[in-house]
């Protein structure tokens, strides 16, 4: 989940035009986007794709030597 962010610049500068000039996003927000991502894809809060997951989209033989696989 770590890796799942933007440069910081993106979080710290507001945008300078449009219908939500001013306003910048915040961390929080992204990381309620980025749970949100992963709950409708079945994954952790981790970001991690659980084994089940895997095999229901028929991607199994991408697990190599894995336990549980």
């Amino acid at each position: 989940r770590d890796d799942d962010t933007l440069p910081p610049r993106l979080l710290s500068e507001p945008l300078s035009d449009g219908a939500v000039s001013g306003t910048a996003l915040t961390r929080h927000e992204l990381d309620v986007m980025i749970g949100g991502y992963y709950a409708v894809r079945g994954w952790t809060e981790d970001g991690l794709v659980p084994i089940g997951v895997v095999h229901a989209m028929e991607m199994s033989d991408l697990l190599l030597d894995m336990p549980g696989a």
